[in-house]
C-alpha cells in the first residue's frame, strides 16, 4: 500500500487505486503459500520472490490492465497504466526485499544471482513486525498526507 501511495504521490493521480493495486500486489507474492501442501520449497522460492517475479506480474498486469479493463472504461488512459504497473513492481518487489531480511531469506535478485539473501530477523519476531508495519504506515501516511481532507 506504501509503494501505491508513494507511486500516486509522484504520478498525481489515481490516490485510492494505487494504494488498491499496492496492497493487491504487496500481497501477491505469497500466493506460493497455497502451494507448500504439495511442494514444501515453495515458499519463497525465486518464482514468488524474486526481481523476475516482481517484473513478471507487473507486466500480467499491465497487459491486462491495458487490454482487458480499459475495455470496460474502468481506467483513463495509458498512464495510469503505466503507473499502475510501477506499483505493482514495486510492491512485489518490496514485498521480496522484506522477506529477504529474514533468516529464511529469498532469492532476491533471480536471475541475476542465484544467491539467497538472507538477514538476521525471524519472521515470528513481533518486534521487528511492528516495526515493519508502523514504518509502512508512516510512509502511506506522508504520501496521502496532500488527499486528506480535513474532518
Amino acid at each position: 500500500m506504501a509503494a501505491g501511495a508513494a507511486v500516486s504521490a509522484l504520478a498525481g493521480f489515481g490516490h485510492l487505486e494505487m494504494i488498491l493495486v499496492g496492497g493487491l500486489f504487496g500481497v501477491l507474492p505469497d500466493f506460493d503459500v497455497m502451494l507448500t501442501p504439495l511442494w514444501p520449497r515453495a515458499h519463497r522460492s525465486a518464482g514468488s520472490h524474486s526481481l523476475l517475479a516482481a517484473v513478471c506480474m507487473a507486466a500480467t498486469w499491465y497487459v491486462v490492465a491495458l487490454m482487458v479493463l480499459s475495455k470496460f472504461g474502468l481506467f483513463e488512459g495509458q498512464d495510469f497504466v503505466v503507473a499502475s504497473s510501477v506499483t505493482a513492481f514495486a510492491a512485489s518487489f518490496l514485498h521480496a526485499a522484506e522477506d529477504s531480511l529474514t533468516k529464511q531469506g529469498c532469492r532476491l535478485l533471480f536471475p541475476l544471482s542465484m544467491r539467497r539473501l538472507r538477514g538476521p530477523v525471524r519472521y515470528d519476531d513481533p518486534v521487528t513486525n511492528a516495526a515493519l508495519s508502523l514504518l509502512a504506515l508512516a510512509a502511506i501516511l506522508c504520501c496521502s498526507w496532500p488527499y486528506l481532507s480535513p474532518l
